[in-house]
Parts: C-alpha cells; structure tokens; sequence
C-alpha cells in the first residue's frame, strides 16, 4: 500500500493460481490451469476506483486457447473487474463490471439472482462480474440497495460436457443463442432487528435457466435457445440460535414460459473452538433445499436449469484447522441430490504460509467425486469409469 501526501491511497495486490488436476481413466487425463490476477485499488476521500485482471491459460475446454479465446468462452486475457464509485458513511455508488454476493444460505441460495458462475469447475464455481450500476443507502445493519444491470452475462460450462441436441431429428437445426434486450434489475432490502437479520429481495429480468423454442423457416425447423424472462421475489432470516446460525430463504421465481415455482433453503451452521486443544477449531455445516412447482412451463426435455440442481438436496461442509493461525484445514464437502441421486464430494488438505512479508502461499491438495446418470447435471461431470479426480492448487498472493 502507497499514500501519496495529497491523500491518494494506492493498493496493487494479487493472486497467482497454478492447479493440476489427474483422474486415471479419462481420456484427458491430465488437465492444468495457470491464472494471474493482478489488482489496483485507487482511493481518495470516499472516491474508489478499482480494476483487477484476468490473465489465465487452461486445458479445461478440450486443451486450446484460440487466439485470446478459447473454446468454453473464457477469455486468455480479459477483465475480472473494474468499477468506480463512492462511499460515505450512509451512501455509495457503483459502476462498472462487479461481483455480486446477495447469498444467505450456503452453496445455493434463492437469494442469489444476479451473479453468474464460472462452472469448469463446478465444486470451486467462481462467481463473475456483471456490467452493473448499483446504489446502496444505509449502514451494515439497515439499507437499502438497486442495482441494474444492461447486459446478460451467461454461466460458463465446460466445453463437450453437455450435448442437449443429441435427441433432436435429423431434419432440426439448432440456431445461435438470442440476445436479450432486457435489461435486469432488483432491489435488496435488508433490516437487523435485534438478533434477527432480516431482508427481502425484488427482481425483474432474466433467468439464467435456458429454454428454446422451436420455429420454421426456409430451411426447416430450428431450435432457438433464448433468455426466460423472470420476475421473482424472496425472503430470507438468519438467527443465532444455542450458539448456531440458522438460515432459510424462500422465493417465488415466476417465468414468461418456464416453470414457475417455489425455492426454498435451510442451514445450520456451527463454529466449534478449543474443540480437542486451546487452539483448534471445527466448522460444521449441514443444508436442505428444495422447490415446489406452482406451474409447469414449456422448454426442451433434457435441459438442465442449472439454478435448480440441488432440488431436494442435501449439503454438508466441515473443516477442521488445529490452530487458530489456520495455516492447517482439514475439510470436506457433500452434496447429494435425492431425486437424481446425483452429487459431488470434495475432500482436501490446504496449508497456507502468512509469515513472509509481502507473499503468503497456499497449497491445497485433494480428491474431487461425482455421480449420478448422465443426463443429470452432477453426472455430467463423471470422468470415464467413475474415478475421482485429483487436485494441486498452488497460490501465491500478494
């Protein structure tokens, strides 16, 4: 961090991302990603300018990078985010390519409506920026927040994994996807009374679901893959209860021609310190969601919405570090879909270094399970013969 005599503040940080991943019976057995963010902060009396990088080559979409793109749509060199704004005590502004969280319950949340994922891959989907103008009015305990967004930023898929078309006759093409001229826009309410956290959120856009139709013209029939319009409004609490926080969130999703219906999720979660030492601590974790349709819609069989994959699930974390330095976690994560019987399981060792001056390093090590038929969206992801995938993240930060 730099602070110039004028009273600029300027912060260059950053993160350097290596990670290979293995599994034996796939024909791409091996499969590697390295990743540069670099980031700048700028601040001067409340005014924030903010830019950060994206520099990545990868082998995740079928091993190539053509020219600056390659064939999942993930940029070689591109922008993670970079906004400018204004922040005082009761109000700010934002505006610019940002990342939103608007999430209350963990892992998926009916909540979280604006922020499209990064699904390579799917266990450590990251979320992406969205060109966004936002406005927020009040404190941490009580405001108000809108923000609109101009342009539909789509959740990005491994290349190959998914053939939605292969059950379409012969005589049926399948047209680019349509743009949406829709803007998106929601407001975000939220009030702390007491112990009680409270808020309520109002949404009008676009669902990132897909959904087609079919149309004819000289050529013959084509499939149209286009944006469901959407309207959707939810309530969430969260709430200590005997030294847990318990969370639920409740949403009505109402599509121009897709289902409507009903989303709900509940979790409980627990931090456990001195457990077996003075030092230690476990962090447990256990949620259900689910839906309930009040209208079938229209769309394709066999497309995936991928907003609602963990319907009628179960997910449970736990991490457990023997120091409060957390330079040692233990942890893993499940998640079990009861309708597909389909799912993933994550189990991992990560150390972290924080005593270098400038650099701290984290390494993290694990196996990556899924399963579930082929036409669900967990099974996808299976390698040949069913075989986890093992992982080395290595991660420097600046």
């Amino acid at each position: 961090m730099v602070e110039s005599a004028v009273g600029n503040t300027i912060i260059v940080s950053g993160d350097l991302e290596t990670i290979l991943m293995a599994s034996p019976d796939a024909n791409d057995n091996v499969t590697g990603e390295v990743r540069f963010l670099p980031k700048l902060e700028l601040s001067r009396e409340g005014f924030i300018f903010i830019a950060e990088g994206d520099f990545r080559a990868d082998e995740f979409s079928n091993g190539s990078i053509d020219r600056l793109n390659d064939q999942a749509d993930r940029w070689a060199i591109g922008v993670r985010e970079l906004y400018a704004g204004y922040g005082g005590e009761w109000f700010s502004a934002k505006v610019g390519r940002q990342i939103f969280d608007w999430s209350v319950t963990d892992t998926v949340s009916p909540s979280d409506m604006l922020t499209p994922f990064d699904l390579t891959r799917p266990i450590d989907r990251e979320r992406m920026a969205v060109p966004a103008m936002a406005i927020k009015i009040g404190d941490d305990s009580r405001f108000l927040e809108a923000v609109t967004i101009s342009k539909v930023t789509p959740s990005r898929l491994p290349q190959g994994n998914w053939d939605l078309f292969t059950d379409l006759p012969a005589e049926v093409s399948v047209a680019d996807q349509e743009e949406s001229s829709k803007a998106q826009f929601a407001v975000r309410g939220k009030y702390l009374a007491g112990d009680w956290d409270l808020g309520l959120i109002l949404y009008d856009g676009v669902g990132f679901s897909p959904n087609a139709r079919l149309e004819m013209n000289p050529f013959g029939m084509q499939l149209v893959p286009f944006y469901d319009e959407l309207q959707a409004g939810v309530f969430s609490v969260a709430k200590e209860l005997f030294g847990s926080i318990v969370r639920a969130e409740v949403g009505y999703f109402d599509h121009e021609i897709g289902d409507d219906f009903w989303s709900y999720a509940v979790s409980v979660d627990r931090e456990l310190p001195n457990l077996f030492r003075d030092t230690d601590h476990l962090y447990l974790l256990i949620q259900y969601s689910d839906q309930v349709v009040d209208n079938h819609g229209s769309s394709p069989d066999g497309w995936v919405d991928f907003r609602r994959v963990f319907d009628n699930s179960i997910t449970a974390k736990i991490n457990y570090s023997p120091s409060d330095m957390d330079v040692w976690l233990f942890g893993a994560e499940v998640a079990h879909a009861l309708d597909d019987q389909a799912g993933y399981a994550k189990f991992f060792v990560t150390w972290k270094n924080y005593n270098w001056e400038k650099i701290s390093i984290e390494i993290e090590t694990g196996l990556n399970f899924f399963w579930g038929d082929k036409d669900s969206f967990w099974g996808n992801y299976q390698k040949e013969g069913n075989s986890p995938t093992a992982f080395v993240l290595l991660k420097f930060s600046f």
